[in-house]
Formats: structure tokens, sequence, C-alpha cells
């Protein structure tokens, strides 16, 4: 995602702009797949925050849809728009996705321990 973003970054003329919405639209794409593989293994282990996460997956993926637009019409720039876009990917998995591994690995810890006692 961030290789993608990083590529995003470097588009600044008009000429490139059809390599530009391939891009976008990857982008957009492995977002969706991310979220959908990050859901599917906290809906496996029974993640008691999980439709708190998939809310937030759902909000991101709006802000996104709106933002990608945005840079599609050329009212955002796009080295902005990569940089914010960094921002809050980086914000989510810090704050929220470290949350569900810390909870998966105490989970994964308990377990451990109840079965060697």
């Amino acid at each position: 995602m961030f290789k993608i973003l990083d590529q995003i970054g470097t588009h600044r003329r008009k000429s490139d702009f059809e390599d530009l919405l391939i891009l976008l639209n990857q982008l957009h794409q492995f977002t969706i797949e991310h979220f959908a593989r990050e859901e599917g293994s906290m809906r496996a282990s029974n993640y008691p925050k999980l439709n708190e996460h998939r809310e937030q997956h759902h909000s991101i993926q709006r802000e996104l849809n709106e933002t990608l637009r945005q840079v599609a019409n050329g009212s955002i720039p796009v080295p902005k728009f990569s940089q914010e876009i960094k921002e809050g990917y980086n914000h989510h998995f810090k704050r929220d996705d470290l949350l569900f591994m810390a909870w998966q690995q105490e989970r994964e810890t308990n377990q451990v321990l109840t079965r060697s006692s």
C-alpha cells in the first residue's frame, strides 16, 4: 500500500494522468482487499471490537473515495493527497490495528498457558 502511495506521490505532470488513475485504482482496490482480509482475521478469532473496527474501515473507505475523486478532478494536489493518506493509514495501523494484534497475542498466550496447566 505504501509503495503505491510513494508512486502516487511522484506524479506531478498532467501528462502522467492516465498512470495516476491506474495507481489510484490500485490503491482503492488494495485498501478494500486489505480491510476484508483484516476483518476476516478478526471474525475468525472472535475479536470483540470487530464491529467498531469495521465501522472505522467504512469511514476510511468513504474518505478515500471522496479524496480520490478530488485528486482525479485536480482539486487536491497529488503530493498532498499522498502524504495525508499515508498519515491516515499510519494512524489507523498504529492505533487500531495494533490493538487487535495485542488482543490476539494476549489471547494466544492465554491459550498456551491454559493448555500447559
